[in-house]
């Protein structure tokens, strides 16, 4: 570790037609991606309330006059600014965000 930085020595496979751009003692930034969900049902994080040992999001519930309900939900992964929601809201949902 050296100046607030940590270094890796990683091999990596670069099948970019600009690899050839590439040089020795260059540095690059990745993402590390651990886990994927095809046809995941997602939420900004900032939908979430935490209260306790609970998780709920405020569902926007459109009736006559639109209102908010809170929900418990579930979360699965969250990777980055988004959260992955198992249960407790389902495709099409509203919320409101913070």
């Amino acid at each position: 570790r050296q100046q607030n930085v940590t270094y890796f020595e990683v091999e990596v496979l670069v099948d970019d037609p600009d690899a050839h751009l590439l040089r020795p003692m260059m540095s690059a930034d990745a993402d590390i991606v651990t886990e994927t969900v095809e046809g995941a049902l997602v939420v900004p994080e900032t939908a979430l309330i935490f209260e306790g040992a609970g998780i709920l999001v405020e569902r926007v519930v459109r009736a006559s006059a639109p209102t908010i309900e809170r929900a418990p939900v579930t979360v699965g992964i969250v990777a980055g600014d988004r959260a992955q929601i198992l249960t407790g809201l389902a495709e099409g949902d509203e919320v409101r965000l913070r």
